[in-house]
């Protein structure tokens, strides 16, 4: 049986072993002289190890398993069907651990094996087309992780009904990375999509709901509705506590979103509370140099700079950069999103010149892998922007500024509340050139798209909370 794997790293991981596995004693055992009818015992025994060892999270115990799996049916060529599976076992827990580049490397062999003779296993093929698209998108490679996934669900939809759990699965893949694109209206199409029929066909409590609930309200606190973000976050964190329990990584992972929110919201406390929480959670189980960790540090980093932490906030920053750099390489998008934030802790130094250097460096990672028009990129113009500002350059600060809120206005609306913040620092270097009159053009509409920001807060979204329990 294929894995189909869904979020990178979402189990535990444990470092070394309470019980001695199976798979060592087999391994002694084992001689060279490989054929199939006498390795085909053991194989199956080390699978069904690693599979159990995957299921309780002791990932590194199950890694050595399929490890011997692998050895045990790979000089039979990848004309046996166990060389793939066991390349794709492998592969899962490699990339549960946050060794994203090897896993890539192993789905790789997996599916090169199995288009050898794609016909007589094409669902297999399918997941592993799945499986590599979604380790690409963590891995920030959207272009082809977004073409591996149309494959994937090509083959499927020929072959599955409409509402196969293994589609839905599939097609929460491609929200997911239609999300990390910066396709948010695509994104919230089929997530909901993806919602509608889980809730059928899997009921109101199932962990795959969960799932499509967390990252759908990723979607909506991209677009500012943070009313209904966090109505999904709260349903998906109940569900995931009461699966998993209180202390599991899918828990971390919607808590790491729903204090993003709050943040944002101005709640710094309760935000404070669920990062420390996360950050608990996933240092315990997955040790302390995973890049999901790099990214929950890298947030309460964002809560200090708010406080005026600086020095706790650079801390947390470098910590972050170095996990995050030895895992993903000095150009994932994460890294450049880390390195935005370092920028900040400059400019609050009056450190203008460096932060300057940083902020382009950080246009160059955004631009090359996520895409000239995302909406990062408005973003960090806006920062770069400010940084210009303090330096008296006001002519380089207006052209960004006026870059980012073309680019806020194509990809997040006219109306959204980042848009306010981009609006506000233009007014400031207007008054300071002494054209206030266009200056209090900025600052009203800026005002106005906060009010409606609160009124929007007030009201119920689309998914009320008596919706999402049905």
């Amino acid at each position: 049986m294929l894995l189909l794997v869904t979020i990178a790293g979402a189990s535990a991981l444990y470092a070394s072993s309470v019980e001695p596995p199976v798979c060592a004693a087999i391994e002694a055992d084992h001689t060279t002289g490989v054929d199939a009818t006498s390795t085909q015992a053991d194989w199956t025994a080390v699978m069904a190890k690693g599979r159990a060892l995957r299921e309780k999270s002791r990932y590194a115990d199950a890694e050595q398993c399929f490890r011997l799996a692998v050895s045990l049916v790979e000089d039979l060529g990848d004309t046996d069907p166990r060389y793939p599976e066991s390349l794709n076992a492998l592969a899962t827990v490699i990339q549960a651990k946050g060794r994203y580049d090897e896993a890539e490397r192993l789905f790789r062999q997996e599916l090169a094996a199995r288009r050898r003779h794609p016909a007589e296993h094409s669902l297999d093929l399918a997941i592993g087309l799945s499986n590599l698209a979604n380790v690409l998108r963590v891995k920030g490679q959207n272009r082809e992780s977004e073409l591996l996934q149309l494959q994937a669900l090509e083959i499927q939809r020929a072959a599955l009904p409409p509402e196969h759990p293994i589609l839905l699965e599939t097609l929460y893949g491609l929200g997911a990375i239609q999300a990390a694109a910066g396709r948010t209206a695509d994104a919230e199409a089929t997530l909901r999509g993806v919602l509608t029929s889980e809730r059928r066909v899997l009921g109101p409590e199932h962990p795959s709901l969960a799932q499509t609930l967390s990252e759908l309200g990723h979607v909506e606190y991209i677009l500012g509705r943070y009313t209904e973000a966090a109505l999904l976050y709260r349903r998906a964190l109940a569900i995931r506590e009461k699966v998993y329990g209180p202390q599991a990584i899918e828990v971390g992972l919607t808590l790491n979103k729903l204090a993003e929110l709050e943040r944002t919201e101005g709640l710094a406390g309760e935000a404070e509370k669920h990062w420390r929480r996360t950050i608990g959670i996933w240092e315990a189980t997955m040790g302390s140099a995973h890049p999901l960790l790099a990214g929950a540090l890298n947030n309460l980093g964002m809560l200090f700079i708010d406080q005026g932490k600086t020095e706790e906030a650079e801390s947390l920053f470098r910590r972050a950069l170095y996990i995050q750099q030895m895992a993903s390489g000095p150009e994932h998008p994460d890294v450049a999103r880390i390195l935005n934030n370092l920028a900040s802790v400059c400019q609050r130094r009056r450190q203008y010149a460096e932060a300057e250097q940083i902020y382009i460096r950080v246009l160059a990672i955004e631009q090359a892998k996520l895409g000239p028009e995302h909406f990062e990129i408005a973003r960090t113009w806006n920062n770069l922007a400010k940084a210009l500002f303090a330096e008296g350059r006001y002519e380089e600060a207006e052209s960004l500024y006026i870059r980012a809120l073309a680019l806020q206005e194509k990809t997040l609306g006219r109306t959204h509340p980042e848009i306010a913040a981009t609006l506000s620092n233009y007014a400031e270097l207007l008054r300071k050139a002494h054209r206030n009159v266009d200056a209090r053009i900025l600052d009203n509409r800026a005002r106005q798209i906060d009010s409606q920001a609160r009124r929007d807060r007030s009201m119920q979204y689309t998914i009320s909370l008596q919706d999402m329990k049905k």
